[in-house]
């Protein structure tokens, strides 16, 4: 049996999530998602739980990346974030200064449960520190 993996998915697409978790699945795993949507539901879920994983859409409109990376290494600090995009070169470019354990083409998912694998592991360290959290607009 599967160790469980609980896993935090900000992600504004049901379908997305599903395929991802569909994919550690089919590889063995056993996670247990939430996901989330909002700046709010974020911080809920990152002072609800310790998280095994964290797996962020690169383009929510309404979490951006680095705030999001901010917000989980500030909470949880060695908790792995991978990004799930669709445009996952611009997200690669600028994920070297971002503190994520790494990026996934979403066409790529057959790719996502061996990053996981390495990431748990601690095959694959961060690989930045993280970009400071922006300030709040007054």
């Amino acid at each position: 049996m599967a160790d469980r993996l609980d896993v935090l998915i900000i992600d504004r697409n049901d379908d997305d999530a599903f395929l991802a978790m569909r994919m550690l699945r089919r590889a063995g795993l056993d996670p247990h998602p939430v996901r989330v949507e909002t700046p709010r539901q974020l911080g809920e879920a990152l002072a609800r739980s310790a998280w095994d994983l964290v797996l962020c859409d690169g383009l929510s409109p309404m979490l951006s990346l680095p705030d999001v990376v901010a917000a989980v290494h500030d909470a949880l600090p060695r908790t792995p974030v991978v990004v799930l995009s669709s445009r996952w070169r611009e997200v690669d470019e600028i994920g070297d200064r971002m503190g994520i354990a790494g990026v996934i083409a979403k066409e790529a998912l057959d790719r996502l449960p061996s990053l996981v694998r390495r990431v748990l592991a601690g095959d694959v360290p961060r690989r930045a520190t993280p970009l400071p959290r922006r300030p709040a607009a007054a």
